[in-house]
């Protein structure tokens, strides 16, 4: 590795994304001029090299990236190391199956995506404490680095997961967040809530969901503009509750029996403007 002093980067960088690790090394040379001849300051390097920085779980080799960023740096380029922690390697869903996203159906996905990781898994946040750290240790004096990337598109396709993990670690955090504006008075069998302000929208989405899992209501994900839509759980079936805010109405992927209407519902259906649906499911 390279003992010079650090890159001084002058007024704004210029760059981009670098993923040499994705061909063949004979290649980097040609990069470099390259990137020399476009004016290029600074490029993003690491960002999905999990796998080859750690190809198995607590070994690491760092003889690519160490001559990348030592040949960066000879070439008067900087970098933004980034922490590989979007791409979480093979090795690790084989060990820990249970870091595995599940969308909104309850399906679990399958490895080989970027983003395919459920954010809520204590194996994956071991995972990538440690990858982090490792990087850090051994390249925070490294002249070439002169920024951190940390982490890389967040909340994007695959990033969101239901399991039952990430729903727990919600709804510790909507009680951290407005245990301080909410009251509960117990009357008999039942909960009086009582609000202290008028709620702005995060606080009343926060209640919502704190009354729905006490009273075993599971809110839908992703329904329709001014749809509101609430799952009951039950013994022998699940209640699908659907109200029209909207005015408009609108389609809602639904399967069971419309209890209103009596009718089967196999696809979606239609919640009439202003007005409501119940569907009846399997549990």
């Amino acid at each position: 590795m390279s003992t010079a002093r650090r890159l001084r980067l002058p007024g704004i960088a210029y760059g981009g994304d670098y993923n040499p690790e994705q061909w063949p090394e004979e290649v980097w040379a040609e990069d470099m001029r390259l990137m020399r001849k476009a004016g290029v300051t600074m490029v993003s390097v690491g960002i999905f090299s999990w796998a080859l920085l750690e190809p198995s779980e607590g070994i690491y080799d760092f003889s690519r990236m160490d001559r990348i960023l030592d040949l960066l740096h000879e070439n008067g380029i900087a970098a933004d190391l980034a922490t590989p922690t979007a791409a979480p390697p093979a090795w690790f869903f084989k060990a820990y199956s249970e870091g595995l996203p599940v969308d909104r159906d309850g399906r679990r996905l399958w490895p080989g995506n970027r983003q395919t990781f459920c954010p809520s898994s204590p194996a994956y946040r071991r995972a990538a404490l440690r990858i982090a750290e490792a990087l850090a240790e051994r390249y925070a004096a490294h002249p070439a680095v002169a920024l951190w990337h940390v982490h890389n598109e967040y909340g994007c396709h695959n990033a969101a997961c239901y399991c039952d993990t990430s729903a727990a670690a919600f709804r510790t955090w909507l009680r951290a967040r407005h245990d301080d504006d909410l009251d509960a008075h117990r009357h008999g069998s039942g909960t009086a809530w009582y609000l202290a302000t008028h709620p702005d929208p995060d606080t009343l989405a926060g209640l919502l969901h704190r009354i729905s899992q006490e009273a075993d209501v599971t809110p839908e994900h992703e329904s329709p503009t001014g749809i509101e839509a609430v799952r009951r759980r039950g013994t022998e079936a699940d209640y699908l509750f659907l109200i029209d805010h909207s005015g408009k109405g609108a389609k809602v992927p639904a399967e069971g029996v419309g209890l209103l209407t009596g009718t089967p519902v196999t696809d979606t259906v239609t919640v009439p403007p202003g007005g409501v649906a119940v569907i009846r499911g399997p549990r």
